[in-house]
Formats: structure tokens, sequence, C-alpha cells
């Protein structure tokens, strides 16, 4: 993995204008859908972000959760979603960079549960 990689994790509320845009249009791409609306709805969403040369290449997000299995206990679970990557980067670890920052970043969590909403981005 190439070490230039910048890894920055910042809530929704905090992200600039031009932030925002620039993710909604990265997952839009490795969606091929329009996400805005789905982005948009998170409630306090977390986004792991990784750049190189200032240039997105990667992202995760999360939100908290509340899941019970059954009648067991409802479980503090931060839900990682809009997990993507430029094509051009994969096989490089950034991914996989970014995955083992939102594990560290959500130890506090009782449970950790990922989407199937992941996708590399064709260029």
């Amino acid at each position: 993995m190439n070490s230039a990689l910048r890894i920055e994790v910042i809530k929704g509320k905090d992200l600039s204008s031009d932030e925002q845009k620039t993710i909604v249009a990265f997952c839009n791409r490795a969606f091929e859908e329009e996400l805005e609306g789905l982005l948009s709805a998170f409630v306090d969403p977390t986004h792991v972000l990784g750049y190189l040369d200032g240039v997105l290449v990667s992202h995760a997000l999360w939100v908290t959760r509340w899941l019970r299995a059954g009648k067991g206990p409802l479980l503090h679970t931060a839900y990682v979603e809009a997990v993507a990557t430029k094509k051009a980067f994969r096989g490089l670890g950034y991914a996989t960079a970014i995955m083992k920052r939102v594990e560290e970043e959500i130890q506090g969590y009782e449970l950790g549960d990922v989407l199937s909403f992941v996708k590399y981005i064709v260029l």
C-alpha cells in the first residue's frame, strides 16, 4: 500500500458544501445511480475519506443504528455503508486501510455491520 494515502474521518455535519458534493458525485459514480437523497437521509453519518494527492480515491461511512436479534437487547450498532474505491486504485490496499480505520473508530459500538453497499468505481 502506498503510504501517501491520507485518511480523514469527519462527521457529516462538519463537511463543507464542496466536500459533500464531492462525496455524492463519488458515490453516484461508484454505484451508477443518484444517491444524494439516500446520503442526505443518513442521521449523523461519519465519513472515512482516503485522499491521494488531494483526490478522493476511497470512501466509507457509518451511521448509528440500534439492532435487535429476536427478543435480545438493543445493540448499539455502527452500520457501515457506501464503501467505494476508484478502480484504478484497486489492489493497493486503500479500501483495506479505510476499513481498518473504520474498525478503529467504531470500537465503542457493540456491533459493527457492513452492508453489501460496496462498490469499485469504474473510471
